[in-house]
């Protein structure tokens, strides 16, 4: 009853969705900058900031477009996540009490921790031959705004192009599944689920680092943030050899601390299971992968996608289960050919087969996420993540001449 209460009265006062984000980021910082480690009211938050995650996730798609609306809704409870690992679970603070707020809102906005003790493991230097340049102010600002710039170009030029009139057809949710219909599939639907995944990934890829350069551009060139905390976002997809490297290497890492850190304290914490053993690294990469499926379930459900027809959920788990699988036959390759722990970079031969292996895996568990979306998208403007389309600009200036 009174969650009922205090989720209708936020939406009656804040109205909108960005007033209840913010409210939520404004509650988050103020907490972590102005209680101290392990206080009773950090655990005290979380029920209001679960209601704020509620109340985004329910109304966004009156107020904005779905692809809006996912965004929001997901990084509402990516906020969640980040509180979490920040209060509850490790629990931070700062001393002196002018810095407090700045303190909680700076950490509630860096997700790797970058230069911090707890830093994201794999976030990727500047350079790979030299880990400790770091370009000029102006050097980085020139390139990250070039970045979003390309980033936004290619998304535009992406959404501008309309999906097939037969969508729901060629994106039948009931096509997912692979191997117990695999005497009626053909080539032309294993390319077509490959298209599908790597055009996905593009999206994905795009979307993520143009808010990235975009705001990495705002925030150095205003003086607000240092250079050194913008490292890049993604890593070499040449290290996406495997699907471990895939998820740990090559994609970024902003979710990776909100994600282990709740997964490690249920492993270590809740189920007393000791740090280092294998068991317990293997249950807590699955509930990563979970809690990433709840999160992107989230974001699906803010778009107003119905549960029952996302298959995002599954999509990560497949994953960390396919990373598990793949660990296993690693250790086992290694373990006969006398090659100890995984340490230098395998021989272009083996690099090659893992690429191969890595493009059937996501080629064969990508359609559960990408199916259902693709089947229902619209055919309207509206779709597109973007506000403003330049290739529907020239499209119209080329009519006019």
């Amino acid at each position: 009853m009174a969650t009922r209460i205090l989720s209708q009265v936020l939406t009656q006062v804040a109205l909108r969705p960005p007033h209840l984000l913010l409210f939520e980021l404004l509650i988050s910082s103020a907490t972590i900058g102005f209680t101290s480690p392990h206080s009773l009211v950090c655990p005290a938050a979380v029920p209001l900031l679960g209601v704020c995650v509620y109340s985004i996730v329910r109304t966004s798609t009156l107020y904005m477009r779905s692809r809006w609306a996912a965004l929001r809704g997901g990084f509402s409870f990516t906020i969640l996540l980040q509180y979490l690992d920040l209060a509850v679970i490790n629990g931070s603070s700062k001393e002196i009490l002018l810095d407090r707020f700045k303190f909680g809102w700076n950490s509630m906005w860096a997700f790797r921790r970058v230069g911090m003790l707890e830093e994201a493991k794999n976030v990727p230097p500047f350079s790979n031959t030299d880990r400790s340049y770091i370009p000029s102010r102006w050097a980085f600002v020139s390139r990250q705004a070039a970045a979003a710039f390309t980033c936004y170009l290619l998304l535009d030029m992406l959404g501008s192009r309309k999906p097939p009139a037969n969508a729901r057809e060629l994106f039948n949710p009931e096509l997912v599944l692979l191997f117990a219909r695999l005497s009626g599939v053909t080539a032309a639907e294993i390319k077509r689920r490959a298209l599908a995944i790597a055009g996905f990934a593009v999206t994905f890829y795009c979307v993520i680092q143009g808010f990235q350069s975009l705001s990495a551009t705002v925030a150095v060139a205003l003086g607000l943030s240092k250079v050194e905390n913008w490292r890049p976002a993604f890593g070499s997809v040449a290290d996406a050899y495997c699907l471990k490297n895939v998820w740990v290497k090559f994609w970024h890492q902003l979710l990776r601390r909100p994600l282990t850190g709740p997964s490690s304290a249920i492993v270590h914490d809740v189920l007393r299971r000791p740090r280092g053993s294998p068991l317990a690294g293997s249950v807590t990469l699955i509930l990563t992968f979970a809690l990433s499926g709840a999160l992107h379930t989230v974001a699906g459900v803010a778009s107003g996608m119905p549960l029952r027809k996302l298959g995002v959920f599954r999509f990560f788990c497949t994953q960390g289960f396919g990373v598990l699988l793949e660990q296993a036959v690693v250790s086992i390759f290694r373990r006969e050919n006398g090659q100890g722990k995984e340490s230098m970079r395998p021989p272009i031969a083996l690099r090659a087969l893992g690429y191969a292996w890595v493009a059937a895996f996501m080629t064969w568990s990508g359609p559960a996420w990408i199916y259902p979306q693709a089947a229902r998208q619209s055919t309207e403007a509206a779709a597109s993540i973007l506000p403003f389309s330049m290739v529907e600009v020239v499209r119209k200036m080329r009519s006019y001449s």
